[in-house]
């Protein structure tokens, strides 16, 4: 009874087994003349990347700058037909050239990778990476300061079908952007390479200036105010790789009255400047810049009792233009030349001492177009990373 169960199991399992054999025989002979059906495996993982450069020591994208144009209508092209692709996942990574202080080049790094992202606009999930690489020659160092958006995705079958816009070519186009240091930017080797990621997205800013609450600042005074007695000092602050705010004041208020010496003065100016150049130095405060100004002061002028006192009857206003060129001397120090031209206005006293009593002789308008303000200033460089980094022969630093 036994063995007649086991030959009757047998027998109903046979068909089975000859279904699979004719299954395993088909997908041989499909192996063996290169083709395999199409529903056998899903479509291929594919990439994209696109990278745009900077100037030296400069976060600021500019379209005109290599390649940098076609680079970024081909990542717009992307992401218009991106929300077909699957299993979609995007790396943004920002870059610096070594010369810089480690803190520096982080923070640039940091900010060429926002500068991008903000172009680029919102992208869901997509991760952040900077990467700075320790050591390379000076010949490298140009492919080395950018930001790089990379994707990996896969299609569906409809989208591989008809959808054209990112074709192979597209692809393939893309690896000329490929440098060297590809090979070494996944790396975490602190010897070779150092990277952050965080998944926060591409909007959330990462810069260490807002991390650890110290922007790059400027100290100054100006030494032709201190030679007339005048003491004075200047504050800039860095908003970002163009645009500076700066802000000073002066304040004398020497008396003696009973020789009618006095000589007071006070005021300030607010300025903003934009840089045009870094010269000399990789340094965002260095080289020539332009401005627009604003400055209010008032006086009270006389050197002894047999002169006419000058007195600004409370503010004297101005308003122009400037233009300056700082020039670098040290890695700290900078020496400022500027010139302001602009519209002065407001009004004067003037009175002379008769007997023991001032004696008011006149009023007068100021109205007065041309230069109202010239400087030559010794800055300080504050902040970490904010250092002068000069090029020498060679392009050696």
């Amino acid at each position: 009874m036994e063995n007649q169960c086991t030959l009757y199991c047998h027998i109903l399992l046979f068909p089975n087994y000859r279904k699979a054999i004719a299954a395993a025989i088909v997908l041989i002979l499909c192996l063996l003349q290169g083709g395999v059906v199409s529903y056998a495996s899903g479509p291929a993982n594919e990439s994209f990347s696109e990278r745009i450069y900077f100037h030296k020591s400069s976060f600021h994208v500019d379209p005109a700058f290599r390649n940098n144009k076609n680079s970024l209508d081909s990542l717009k092209s992307f992401l218009a037909a991106s929300d077909s692709l699957l299993n979609l996942d995007i790396v943004i990574t920002g870059s610096a050239s070594p010369e810089g202080s480690e803190s520096f080049n982080r923070e640039l790094a940091e900010k060429r990778l926002s500068a991008l992202s903000g172009i680029l606009g919102p992208v869901p999930g997509a991760k952040n990476r900077i990467t700075l690489p320790a050591a390379a020659s000076p010949s490298e160092w140009p492919d080395l300061r950018y930001a790089e958006f990379r994707a990996s995705f896969r299609r569906d079958g409809l989208a591989a079908t008809a959808d054209n816009s990112l074709s192979d070519t597209d692809i393939e186009n893309d690896t000329s952007d490929i440098t060297a240091d590809d090979s070494v930017s996944e790396t975490t080797d602190n010897s070779s390479i150092i990277t952050a990621t965080t998944d926060t997205g591409l909007n959330t800013p990462m810069t260490s200036s807002h991390r650890n609450g110290f922007p790059h600042l400027i100290l100054s005074t100006n030494m032709l105010y201190d030679a007339a007695l005048v003491p004075n000092i200047g504050i800039g602050v860095r908003l970002n790789d163009r645009f500076t705010v700066w802000a000073d004041w002066m304040y004398a208020w020497w008396n003696n009255r009973q020789h009618r010496r006095y000589w007071r003065i006070y005021g300030g100016d607010i300025e903003m400047r934009m840089q045009l150049g870094h010269g000399k130095s990789d340094n965002t405060f260095a080289g020539h810049r332009i401005g627009v100004y604003a400055s209010i002061v008032t006086y009270d002028i006389q050197f002894g009792r047999s002169h006419t006192g000058v007195i600004g009857d409370k503010f004297n206003y101005a308003a122009g233009i400037t233009y300056g060129y700082s020039l670098p001397v040290a890695r700290r120090l900078n020496i400022d030349f500027s010139i302001g031209i602009g519209y002065q206005w407001g009004r004067y006293l003037k009175q002379h001492l008769v007997d023991t009593h001032d004696v008011l002789l006149s009023t007068h308008n100021r109205r007065w177009f041309g230069p109202t303000r010239v400087e030559i200033g010794l800055t300080w460089l504050i902040g970490p990373g904010n250092v002068n980094t000069t090029t020498g022969k060679g392009g050696n630093r």
